[in-house]
Parts: C-alpha cells; structure tokens; sequence
C-alpha cells in the first residue's frame, strides 16, 4: 500500500467504566473537525494534509492510546513538524465554531390511517428531459426522506479517458464541498455523488426538515465547479495513490473487477485508467464536466423522488457467455507478499429481464447461501473468505461463488464443482418456504425501488408474483440446465487471482540447499519431467513433512510448467505438431483465447 501518514499517540486512560460519558468522542470531535476554522481546513488550504482523524484505543484494562492520524500528500512529507506544530496550537484549537445550517426544527410526521401501504411509487411527471417517481413514507413514518437521481449520459463510460474524467469531476466537486458537508453530516444529512454505467449517481437522505438545503447546495457546486489547480493536483495524486493501491488489496476485493471486465460491454482495468490519468490536466476536467452536464436526462425517486433512461439513450449491454463454455482467466496478483489466491466461478444464467429467471436466481441462491459456507468453508476449511450468491449486471444475471485460500485455484475449482453436484441430491429434499422478507425501514424500502427503477422494467412488485409461481420441479430444471457440472448447456467463467509464490502461498518452509542436493542423481532434460516432479514430492514429504494436500498444491502447479521450463534448458524447439510431447498435450488441454506479457491467460477447457 503506497500511504504517506503521520500519527500521534497520547497516554489515554480507559474508557470502559466510563460509558455514561465518552470523553474521548467529545475531545475526538473538537480534532477532527472539518468544517471552516478546524485543524483540517487550515492544513488542507496549506497541502500538508488530506484527511485526519482522532479517537481512543483500549490496549488492555486500564490503559489506552489517543491517536490523531493525518493522511499526508507524498510532496508534503517535510512538512510534518508544521503539522505537529498546527495540532498544538491552542488559538485554532479554541476557535468557535461557526453556526450550523443545517440543525433541525421540525421533527414533526403527519401520519395518516391508511388501509395498505403502497407498493410502488408514483411516475409523477415523465417527459424528454426528466422521469419523475415519488412515494411517501407510509410504512415507517419516520422524519427521513432519501433522494436518488441518475444524470444519464453516455460520456462516463464512452471511454477509459472519458470515465477518469468524470471521476475526477466528482472527486472535485466533493472536495469543494468538504467543509460545508461536514456540518450535515453532524446534523443527520449525508449525499453521494459517484459515477455508474448509466451516468452520474447523486444521492441525499437524512431528515428531510433541511435535505433540500443540502441537496440544492451539492447541485449548484455541480454546476458552478471551478477546478483550482492546486486542488485538481490533490485530487489526481489521490485518484493515483488509489488506482496503485486497488492492486495491491485482499484477492477477494479484486476478483470482482476482473468479472465485471469480461462481461460488461465497457469495463476497463486499474492500469488502463491510470494510465489515462497520467495525461489528464486541470483545463480537461474543466472542459469536460459541462459538456457532460449538457447532454443528459434526469430520473429522479423520491421518498421524495426519482428518473429513466428513453430509448434514445445509450443501451446497456452485457457479454453473453455461450451455452456449454468453460472458460478461465489467469492474472498474477501484483502484490509479493500476499500468499492467498483467489477464484471467482460464474455461472451465466440469462437476462435479468425474465422476471421468472430471476426469482429461480434468487432462490437458489437462498438455497446454496448456509450450505456452501458450511461445506467449502467450515467442512472443508478451503479458506476464510467463502461467500455465494446470485449476481447482477447491467443486462445479465448469474450465480457465483468466491473462494480465497492458500490452496490452488485448479484445486478450489474442483471442490466448487464437487460442492455444486452434490447439491443435487439435497435439492430434491428441499421445502421451498415462498415467505418474502419484509424491508425493515426507509433505506431498504428506497434501495428496493430504486433497484427496479435503474433496471429500467420497473416491476416493482413483480417478485411476489414470481416467487407464488415456483414450483420444486422448476427449481431442479433450472439446476440441471444452468448450474450441474455435468450439464452440456452451463456457461461458465472463472477468475483465478493466483499469488506470486507458489511455495509462499502454501506456506511450506524448507531448505534450498536440501532441494537442490536431492536433484544430485536426476538427470535434467527435456525428458526428466516424471523423474523431476516426483523428486519435489519425494522431497515434500520426507523433509518438509507436508500434509498431502500441501503436496499436492505445489506439485500440480510446478508440473504445469515443467514442459515450457524443461525446453528452455535443453535449448530444443517445443514438439512440432504430430508428435506427442508434452507441450502439444497440454495445448490441447487449453485452448488460449488470449494472453497479456506473462500475467494474464484467458483460455477455455475443451
């Protein structure tokens, strides 16, 4: 992780018999605050500093630290002892704070009788320029509302120069309203504003007695947006530091963009974006962002509002993997000291536009959820992050499992394919229990709408219809054709995250000097394969004292590569075509669609 910090660390005393009054989150507040007048601001106005945070941490009984941490730009290293000097300093620290806006005086809800809630919003207004949905709260009746409003527009991701652009403007406007939010964010308000294949996403909610105020303030700073120099370059290096450190997180956070880049119609990678950053200034943000706000139209959901696309619009499209595909796609995570790999496995099931298709998702993802942790996970001890579910694109809809473990991929892949048949047999015992979970407040009730509304169907009440339908011969129907191993019309894609070092990533511990002692009576040549492979297992068990699955992770993957490797050495040309040496073998085990410089391999079993 590339992350530049400094850290103060005061003797704190514990807090737990103290829970009636938390010091420490008073004293936290009054450090980290990042409105006008605060420690924040003034460092941010002088680029010494991106972010700060202070709070308490409990060592043991009796005893705590105080932290302040401050998130430094790389160029402003040299400037930690100003910083120190500025948290000292007691004239800023004992600055009044300036009023704030956004304290609440109406907390009041006009609750009516009613015989049902309503289950969908109202298009209220739907013309070439805006769509317009409102519901009022009629289930919670709490003094909260929620905003949601795409700005459809096909330059976000009309290209990866495009798409960084349209980050960089969003990163921007935030920033300019970093110390004007803040005092929101104290009174309950909280907005969003990101980029989404369909456009730009903003956000609002919290009490809805000052949202307007909030909302009405993040639209005009959209629109008024003047990109200062200075703060374009904090933003950049930020993004960079961001693109850079993406690569170097826990597979299991990884593995999810690769899936999205080879099933969506425009997806791209965190090198490609970064690599288009590196040449975007100041002045092509501030061109860009109008021409983007001119061309768009609004779909607005209100518990409080909402909006959708025209059929003028750009339409959404998703790859489609072909019926009977097995394909693979191989990346070498960049980061060495990581010794986990990592598989997403994914299963096309079809359009997200059948209603039935996806209530048949949905449940058998509800089937699977308990028993493939228990069995992958608890059972078998593949590794700590195991997780499945039903997963949906733009256009598409599938079933994945995710797996991230020190054992090999191929290994992983296998144990899924196990898991998945032998599910047949409890499929047939099933009682499917057709209750629907209930929303449980505003938010959830808000994403459910808006979920519907961004796919464009608008069936908000479709599920209940769908799930009433399902029968358990459909569900098995749907298990032979889309999910059984052994079916000749599934489609499948998986993602292998492998770590750098095998032997690391296993982590098996033993002497190179033994190793190589041991090869002493093998003779290396381009027929030594077997003698090769199983001296390293030889070798495993005797000295190393692996368990046979470690053998196995490690022998599989080096004998992979003993052919490749073996030619090299014996400076002889791979076997032509005819004869049957082992490289021709294993082409004929993978097909290649395609490959990048030794890092990436994207082929399909035949």
């Amino acid at each position: 992780m590339n992350i530049q910090s400094l850290d103060i660390y005061f003797r704190y005393q514990n807090e737990e018999d103290m829970f009636n009054t938390q010091l420490s989150r008073y004293i936290s507040h009054l450090i980290s605050h990042e409105g006008p007048g605060s420690i924040l601001a003034y460092i941010r106005a002088k680029e010494w500093a991106h972010e700060l945070s202070a709070g308490s941490m409990a060592v043991c009984w009796g005893s705590a630290f105080f932290t302040v941490s401050v998130c430094l730009p790389e160029d402003s290293l040299a400037n930690y002892y100003e910083v120190v000097k500025v948290i000292f300093n007691p004239v800023l620290n004992s600055i009044c704070r300036t009023k704030n806006e956004f304290v609440l005086t109406r907390l009041d809800v006009e609750k009516k009788d009613i015989i049902e809630p309503a289950k969908r919003p109202t298009l209220i207004r739907n013309d070439d320029m805006v769509r317009v949905w409102f519901k009022k709260d009629d289930t919670f009746w709490v003094p909260k509302g929620l905003i949601e409003i795409t700005l459809q527009s096909p330059f976000v991701y009309a290209s990866p120069g495009s798409n960084v652009s349209s980050r960089l403007f969003c990163e921007l406007v935030r920033d300019s309203l970093s110390d004007y939010s803040y005092d929101a964010e104290l009174a309950g308000l909280d907005y969003n504003l990101s980029t989404s294949i369909f456009g730009l996403e903003i956000s609002v909610s919290g009490y809805n007695d000052k949202m307007a105020v909030l909302f009405e303030k993040v639209l005009l700073s959209m629109r008024d947006l003047k990109v200062k120099p200075d703060r374009f370059w904090t933003v950049k290096e930020r993004m960079s530091k961001a693109f850079w450190n993406a690569e170097y997180q826990l597979p299991c956070y990884q593995v999810g963009n690769f899936t999205r880049y080879l099933t969506a119609e425009k997806a791209w990678r965190n090198e490609q974006l970064a690599a288009e950053l590196e040449h975007i200034e100041a002045e092509d943000v501030a061109s860009f962002f109008p021409q983007l706000l001119r061309q768009t139209h609004l779909e607005i959901l209100g518990h409080e509002r909402a909006h959708y696309l025209n059929s003028q619009w750009h339409v959404q499209r998703n790859i489609i993997i072909p019926p009977g595909s097995n394909y693979i796609f191989e990346n070498m995570l960049k980061d060495p000291a990581n010794v986990n790999n990592c598989i997403e496995y994914y299963l096309f099931v079809g359009s997200i536009a059948d209603p039935l298709l996806r209530a048949k998702s949905l449940l058998f993802s509800q089937l699977t959820s308990e028993p493939a942790f228990n069995q992958l996970r608890t059972q078998e001890q593949l590794g700590y992050v195991v997780w499945s579910s039903a997963r949906f694109a733009a256009t598409t809809l599938g079933y994945c499992v995710t797996i991230q473990s020190d054992k090999t991929n191929e290994y992983l892949e296998s144990r899924i394919d196990a898991f998945l048949s032998q599910f047949a047999a409890a499929l047939g015992s099933i009682i499917i229990n057709k209750q629907l979970e209930k929303l449980t407040n505003l938010n959830s009730e808000t994403s459910h709408y808006w979920s519907h509304i961004g796919s464009g169907y608008f069936d908000f009440v479709q599920h209940e219809k769908d799930v009433e339908t399902l029968t358990k011969p459909q569900m098995v129907e749907f298990y032979r054709r889309y999910i059984d191993p052994e079916s000749s019309t599934r489609s499948k894609l998986s993602i292998h995250m492998n770590a750098q070092n095998i032997l690391a990533s296993t982590e098996t511990q033993f002497d190179s000097d033994k190793l190589k002692t041991s090869f002493d009576d093998v003779e290396i040549s381009c027929k030594a394969k077997d003698a090769i492979a199983s001296q390293i297992k030889t070798f495993l068990e005797s000295e190393v004292k692996a368990s046979p699955s470690q053998v196995d992770n490690i022998v599989g993957p080096v004998t992979d590569e003993l052919d490749d490797l073996l030619q090299t050495i014996s400076g002889k040309p791979s076997p032509s075509d005819g004869k049957k040496g082992g490289h021709q073998q294993r082409q004929q085990q993978l097909h290649r669609q395609s490959c990048s410089k030794d890092t990436d391999i994207y082929y399909q079993r035949s």
